[in-house]
């Protein structure tokens, strides 16, 4: 069985979602346990595991696992908590005593605020974190249909640039560059021959091509230079190189402005002529389709984190990146992955609550904040922010 790629994971925990938002509990746990079989560092597939398994030691796994990858997962902390204390693992932790005298900080927080319910159509199945679903919009984090070129909330496209497929382009250009190619060596050729034969049968054979003496005329240097030039772009689009086509552009453009040139001033006998107009214009003409097509080329942006980032810092520039465009949902997925990366980074906390608190998610925001406020007590805007986040809330 091949390898799956990173494409085929992701159409499997799509699909997965969708199955258990449409109540398919059974369809939904076989893919997902397909994706973590594939990629055991997924940790949305984990998550929802942890809703969609039966056996409370198995959902205690799938959160465990979840934990390991991201430790800052406060809701999937107290899951795990309650979970273990509902199957007799852990006794629940006992409550604290009131403490003896008020505590100067931080104040005292303030009963949270029910969440605001979902919209209809949106409501999950699970009780999964559905900041954690990679159908989410990555501008504004609500929730969207795999279907969806729009977002319905923000109306922001999801739709971005993508990887463009050759295919058929990549195949007719290659017949018609052959051709090309040995048209051109065949011209270089000919003449050379044509000039050793004697007198009388160098006429006939030109006769008989219906040629005349018009190709003898070309100086050799000019039809020898063309055959470089077109085996040279036939090489280029050989290897599928992104180059080839911008080269091969200019190659065939000057090629057929030639070509008119010479039909113009009788420099080239007909039947060259046409050919090599012919075979020229038309891979010309495919070369610019081919342009128009990669330039409507789109994917579907998901909330993944991109794949070609190692290390916090990495995953923060990334996330600044994605902010600096204003997908700010996508921004704070990076600088989560930041935080759990590197731990001691100060500013990531901030950073990061100011992306959750943008989105809405105070009480994600406040997690983060208390959580920096953690490794770095003496920083002061740990309590300014935090009591902003509480005001709000």
């Amino acid at each position: 069985m091949p390898e799956p790629t990173p494409a085929d994971i992701q159409s499997w925990l799509r699909e997965g979602l969708q199955a258990a938002r449409a109540g398919d509990r059974s369809r939904a746990r076989r893919r997902l346990l397909d994706v973590v079989r594939a990629d055991a560092r997924n940790e949305p597939a984990w998550l929802w595991l942890s809703d969609l398994l039966d056996d409370p030691a198995d959902r205690i796994m799938a959160l465990e696992n979840a934990l390991a990858l991201n430790p800052a997962n406060a809701a999937a902390r107290q899951r795990l908590i309650a979970l273990e204390a509902e199957v007799g693992q852990t006794p629940p932790p006992p409550a604290a005593p009131p403490p003896a005298s008020p505590t100067p900080f931080p104040p005292e927080l303030p009963p949270l605020a029910p969440e605001a319910e979902p919209e209809p159509g949106l409501v999950l199945t699970t009780g999964v974190d559905p900041d954690d679903d990679p159908l989410q919009c990555p501008f504004c984090g609500e929730l969207t249909a795999e279907v969806d070129d729009r977002c319905p909330h923000c109306r922001r496209s999801l739709l971005a640039p993508g990887a463009w497929q050759s295919g058929i382009y990549l195949y007719l250009l290659l017949i018609l560059l052959g051709l090309g190619v040995q048209a051109a060596l065949l011209e270089g050729v000919l003449p050379l021959v044509l000039v050793a034969l004697p007198g009388a049968n160098l006429q006939r054979l030109l006769d008989l091509a219906g040629l005349g003496d018009g190709l003898v005329s070309v100086p050799f240097a000019v039809l020898f230079l063309r055959f470089v030039l077109l085996g040279g772009a036939l090489a280029l689009f050989l290897t599928d190189a992104q180059p080839a086509y911008l080269f091969g552009a200019a190659v065939l453009t000057l090629d057929v402005a030639a070509h008119l040139a010479a039909a113009w001033f009788g420099w080239l006998p007909a039947r060259v002529l046409v050919v090599n107009l012919v075979l020229s214009a038309a891979a010309l003409l495919l070369i610019l389709a081919a342009f128009v097509s990669q330039g409507l080329a789109r994917r579907r942006l998901f909330m993944t984190l991109d794949r070609d980032l190692a290390g916090g810092l990495s995953f923060y520039q990334r996330g600044q990146e994605h902010l600096r465009v204003g997908r700010v949902a996508l921004a704070a997925a990076h600088l989560q992955k930041a935080v759990v990366l590197e731990p001691k980074a100060i500013g990531y906390y901030k950073d990061l609550a100011a992306v959750q608190a943008r989105l809405g998610r105070w009480r994600k925001a406040r997690q983060t904040l208390l959580a920096g406020r953690q490794r770095a007590p003496e920083d002061p805007d740990f309590a300014r922010l935090l009591a902003e986040v509480e005001r709000r809330l």
